[in-house]
C-alpha cells in the first residue's frame, strides 16, 4: 500500500474555463466543417433530377457553394447549412434550399420558367419531394463527433 501526497496543487477556475472555451471553439467549429464538407460532397455534379430521398443533383454548383459552416462565439454554437444572404433572387434560392431539404411546394421564378421555356407571366407551382442533403450529412458525421472531443482540453 502506498500514500500519495499532493503539495502545492491549485485549481485555477479561470484557466480551466479558458481551456474549455478554446477547445469548444475548435471542436465545434471542426464538427460544423465536417458536416459542411459531407453535405457538399453528397451532391453529384450531374444533370437530371435526383430520386426522392437522395441528395439533389446539381448541374451548377450554386447549392454546394451556399453550404457554409461557422462558429458563433457569442452564443457558443456552431452552424452548418445553406446560406444565401441577399442579392437578386436570394428569396427564391432560400425557399428552394428549404424545399429541397424538407419537400413542399415551390413557385418557379422567372429564370426557371425561362429555362423550362414556359411563356407568359403565369404563376407556376411545382410540388417537390424531399431531397435532403444536410440531415444525412449530420447523421453520417454524428459518429465521429465524440472523437473530436477526446484530448481536446489541455492547459496552456
Amino acid at each position: 500500500m502506498f500514500t500519495l501526497r499532493l503539495k502545492g496543487l491549485r485549481l485555477e477556475p479561470q484557466r480551466v474555463r479558458r481551456a474549455v472555451d478554446r477547445a469548444k471553439g475548435r471542436v465545434l467549429g471542426r464538427s460544423a466543417d465536417l458536416i459542411r464538407d459531407t453535405a457538399q460532397q453528397s451532391m453529384p455534379d450531374r444533370e437530371g433530377l435526383a430520386p426522392p430521398g437522395q441528395p439533389p443533383r446539381m448541374e451548377s454548383a450554386w447549392l454546394k457553394r451556399s453550404v457554409r459552416s461557422a462558429w458563433d462565439r457569442s452564443s457558443q454554437t456552431s452552424l452548418a447549412g445553406p446560406v444565401r444572404a441577399g442579392g437578386a433572387g436570394a428569396g427564391e434560392e432560400r425557399m428552394l434550399m428549404r424545399v429541397l431539404e424538407f419537400g413542399g411546394q415551390y413557385v418557379l421564378g422567372r429564370r426557371a420558367r425561362r429555362r423550362r421555356r414556359i411563356r407568359g407571366n403565369r404563376r407556376m407551382v411545382v410540388q417537390v419531394k424531399a431531397k435532403p442533403y444536410m440531415a444525412p450529412a449530420l447523421k453520417q458525421e454524428n459518429r465521429k463527433l465524440p472523437a473530436l472531443w477526446r484530448g481536446s482540453i489541455h492547459g496552456s
